[in-house]
């Protein structure tokens, strides 16, 4: 009951943007937290390495983020494990057999899911393209930012983002998300002081050691900033959410709290239950796909953004290929590289947005004009500038090598 109450924790202003609208990393965790389960409930078989190898491999060809959420934290958990087996017995083979050979599955299931994605490419399948500002350290003097960044991305995740709310009624329910944050801090902190000590729960040291390398990586890497980020460490939220259900819920109980617990549930449900109620937006770039179709103008270029969502809100009547930033090259995240090849596809118009500013600077009309030359027509329809041309754009555009797709 703990865990499942901390979970229901998306706020109304970004909670919901971030665990909804970009579910994927979110959904990441389920087969991770799959194959916790196998190893918590099944005894110690010859199998469970096996199980627990191909579960880290499919996870790791959907989503680069479950090798640090996942076969990485397996990997050091049991590396751990095996570790003080061998300092405090003296018996490495024998006594730690079990979770060396955990560890090696877990290692070897970063190499078969880059051998897997490597055929998935090669047979004409999807491209996993590396992490967008890779993997190295960030400079010293960003580490302050990057760790107040963090830290406001947790409260995002876990509801309590009171900075970001615009309602009297908005800061009460972050307020009292902050109760889950306490909650899951308290059972991460009991999940580290016991990581190394003696009998310590192997599914415990997996959901410390993959929460500390998500923190750590947010902290100390490149890639950290304010409400997207929230998007990278997502899995910090059920991973917590289970530590806490898992260390404190029988404490808790004992200490006779549980009528505590049960009203913290139910106005953790009233507040879900009044985000639920709160009048629906009209899904982002909806008036851009209506209007684009109106005018026949079905084929085009936009920024990353609006080209895959205005595509999905028009059911693929408009398909907008995605740009990089700049506006010369073809994007080849989540796309098909017939898309842009001239010989069977064409491209007529290309879409620009003036606003929120983000968006506006990946690529802006000056970009176009510089790339394709002056348009034949403009339109400008709320914060969209649409430059029109008598051409096949496809012809002008830099496309990456297939290898790229």
């Amino acid at each position: 009951m703990l865990g499942g109450g901390i979970l229901l924790a998306p706020s109304l202003v970004l909670g919901t943007r971030v665990l909804m609208q970009g579910p994927d990393h979110l959904g990441t965790a389920v087969p991770i937290l799959l194959m916790l389960l196998v190893l918590d409930r099944a005894r110690e078989r010859w199998w469970v390495p096996v199980v627990v190898g191909v579960l880290l491999t499919l996870a790791q060809v959907s989503d680069v983020l479950a090798t640090f959420a996942g076969a990485a934290a397996v990997a050091v958990a049991c590396g751990v494990r095996v570790f003080l087996d061998m300092v405090r017995r003296q018996r490495p083979l024998k006594s730690a057999g079990y979770d060396l050979s955990l560890g090696l599955a877990a290692v070897v299931s970063i190499g078969l899911a880059h051998l897997l994605l490597w055929g998935i490419n090669a047979a004409g399948g999807f491209y996993m393209r590396p992490p967008k500002n890779g993997l190295g350290l960030a400079p010293l003097s960003t580490l302050p930012t990057h760790a107040w960044e963090t830290g406001y991305n947790l409260l995002i995740l876990f509801g309590a983002d009171f900075f970001g709310q615009h309602t009297v009624i908005g800061v009460v329910l972050a307020l009292l998300h902050l109760t889950g944050v306490a909650l899951a801090l308290w059972g991460l902190l009991i999940g580290l002081s016991g990581f190394f000590g003696r009998g310590a729960d192997r599914v415990v040291q997996v959901l410390v050691a993959s929460t500390v390398i998500i923190l750590a990586a947010g902290i100390f890497g490149n890639y950290m900033s304010e409400v997207v980020g929230a998007h990278e460490i997502v899995t910090v939220l059920p991973f917590c959410a289970v530590l806490a259900g898992r260390l404190l819920g029988g404490g808790l109980v004992k200490a006779r709290l549980a009528p505590l617990l049960a009203v913290g549930l139910a106005c953790y449900l009233g507040a879900l239950a009044y985000n639920d109620t709160q009048p629906v937006q009209a899904p982002l770039h909806m008036d851009l796909a209506d209007w684009l179709e109106a005018h026949h103008l079905t084929t085009g270029l936009a920024p990353y953004w609006e080209s895959n969502i205005t595509s999905l809100d028009s059911g693929g009547r408009v398909r907008l290929a995605p740009l990089k930033p700049g506006g010369a090259s073809a994007n080849p995240y989540e796309s098909d590289s017939a898309w842009f090849d001239p010989a069977v596809s064409r491209a007529n118009f290309v879409v620009t947005v003036s606003a929120p500013p983000s968006d506006a600077a990946l690529v802006t009309p000056g970009d176009v004009r510089a790339q394709f030359g002056p348009p034949a027509r403009t339109y400008h329809f709320e914060e969209y500038t649409v430059m029109v041309y008598d051409y096949n754009l496809l012809t002008r555009l830099q496309v990456p090598s297939l290898g790229g797709f």
